[in-house]
């Protein structure tokens, strides 16, 4: 789940998709909400047990909304990240932006639990 956050962060990066208050915020974020939240809620919620079609869209939607709040709470308070000023899908409102990569959010454990079945 940290190598998924990481690859998020790296592509993010080249696109310029948002940048971070401090150099240390993309590694806590990777850490934190890929490592911990998203990891820990993939192996809490599913142990290794039902396959990801059976799964996919509780992972999607409880992924989505721990996304939702993480983004909410930088958007009005945290202020630990700012998106870049071009247009993310054509979005150009910041609120619009950090509901868009909330809803996004709920990719993560998907692709951590498929990832998971794939490995050897």
């Amino acid at each position: 789940s940290v190598g998924t956050g990481l690859l998020a962060e790296v592509i993010a990066g080249v696109l310029g998709l948002w940048r971070y208050r401090s150099w240390l915020l993309p590694a806590l974020n990777v850490v934190v909400m890929f490592g911990l939240v998203q990891g820990v809620l993939v192996a809490g919620l599913v142990g290794g047990q039902r396959p990801i079609l059976a799964i996919a869209p509780v992972l999607f939607m409880l992924g989505a909304v721990i996304g939702l709040v993480y983004e909410a709470a930088n958007h009005f308070s945290l202020r630990a990240w700012t998106f870049g000023a071009q247009p993310l899908l054509g979005i150009s409102n910041e609120l619009d932006k950090a509901v868009l990569i909330g809803v996004a959010w709920g990719t993560a454990p998907v692709l951590i639990k498929l990832l998971a079945e794939l490995a050897p």
